[in-house]
C-alpha cells in the first residue's frame, strides 16, 4: 500500500512538464520511466535501501476532489510513499516535495487534509503516521515480519548511516574506523537491538544507541555496550557531528581498550540473535 500526496496549482492547471522532468533528472537518485502516457520517476536511496515514486499522470486520481477548493487545479502529479517505511525515510521524500513546491509554486493535498494546502512538513508527516498507524491496526500480522525501534532511535541510526563517510573523513588524521551497525533480533520479540562488530584493535567511531559490542575475538562475544562504555568512560570522546550520540576512541587509548576487553568479566550474553536487514526496521 502507498500513501499518496497530490500536487495542485492555484488558478491555473498548466505547468512546464519539461522543467519538472529536468528537476527530477538533476538528482542522481531518480530514474525516469515512461509507461503509456505517464512518467514514473523512480526514487532509490542506496544508503537506506528503499524506493518510492513520483508520477506525472494523464488523468486525475485525487479522492473526493469535488470537495476541494475550486481555486486549486489538480495537475495530475502525485507522490506514492510505501506505507511500511520509518518516518525518517518518508521525510527524505517530503524534503523533495518541499523543493518541488517552492520551485514550481505547487500546492499539496492528502486524503487526511481538510483541503489543498501550501507545503507544511508537519502536515505531511502527521498524515503519513496516521495512515501507517491505521494500516497497522487493520493488518497487524504484516508487522510481525518487521522489527521496531523508537522514532528517535531510528532517526539517529539512519542519520549516522547516511553521514558515516563524512564522519570518518572528519577524523581521517586519527585513522578512526566508523563501525557499521548489525541489527539484531530475537525470536518472539519485535524490538530490534543495535550491535556493532569490533576487532578490538582499531581506533573507532561508535554510532548512537548501540546495545551490544560484538567482539570478534577467537570466540565471538556479545558485550553489553553499557558495560563497555562504563569502563571506557575516561577515554571515550563525543564526536563533533550533527548526528546525535556519536562517540570515538583514539589510537593512543587502544592499549586501555584492549586491556578492558581482555580483563573485564562482562555479563555473559548467549548468542540467540538473528541478523535483521535494515529494510525490516519500523518505528511502530
Amino acid at each position: 500500500m502507498n500513501v499518496c500526496y497530490y500536487f495542485f496549482k492555484e488558478q491555473v492547471r498548466y505547468y512546464d512538464k519539461a522543467d519538472v522532468l529536468a528537476f527530477f533528472q538533476s538528482m542522481k537518485e531518480f530514474k525516469i520511466e515512461q509507461q503509456n502516457e505517464e512518467y514514473h520517476l523512480i526514487y532509490t536511496n542506496e544508503f537506506l535501501d528503499f524506493s518510492a515514486k513520483f508520477v506525472l499522470g494523464n488523468k486525475s486520481v485525487v479522492p473526493h476532489i469535488e470537495k476541494l477548493n475550486p481555486a486549486f487545479y489538480d495537475i495530475n502529479i502525485r507522490l506514492e510513499v510505501p506505507v511500511l517505511l520509518p518516518t525518517f525515510k518518508a521525510s527524505i521524500l517530503f524534503d523533495i516535495c518541499k523543493e518541488l513546491c517552492q520551485k514550481f509554486n505547487f500546492y499539496i493535498y492528502n486524503e487526511l487534509y481538510e483541503d489543498v494546502s501550501s507545503f507544511r512538513l508537519p502536515m505531511l508527516v502527521q498524515a503519513y503516521n496516521k495512515i501507517k498507524q491505521a494500516y497497522k491496526m487493520k493488518y497487524e500480522e504484516e508487522f510481525l515480519d518487521y522489527y521496531k525501534a523508537s522514532g528517535k532511535e531510528l532517526d539517529a541510526v539512519f542519520s549516522y548511516m547516511i553521514n558515516k563517510t563524512k564522519i570518518e573523513a572528519k577524523y581521517k588524521d586519527e585513522k578512526l574506523i566508523a563501525l557499521d551497525y548489525a541489527f539484531l533480533g530475537e525470536k518472539g520479540d519485535r524490538n530490534v537491538k543495535f550491535g556493532v562488530r569490533y576487532d578490538g584493535f582499531s581506533p573507532f567511531i561508535l554510532p548512537p544507541f548501540v546495545d551490544y559490542i560484538i567482539y570478534m575475538d577467537k570466540d565471538i562475544r556479545y558485550i553489553k555496550a553499557s558495560e563497555f562504555l562504563e569502563k571506557c568512560g575516561k577515554i571515550i570522546k563525543m564526536a563533533e557531528t550533527n548526528v546525535f550520540g556519536v562517540t570515538y576512541i583514539t589510537l593512543k587509548d587502544m592499549k586501555k581498550v584492549r586491556k578492558i576487553l581482555k580483563k573485564t568479566k562482562f555479563t555473559l550474553i548467549p548468542n540467540t540473535f538473528i541478523e535483521v536487514e535494515q529494510t525490516k526496521l519500523l518505528d511502530l
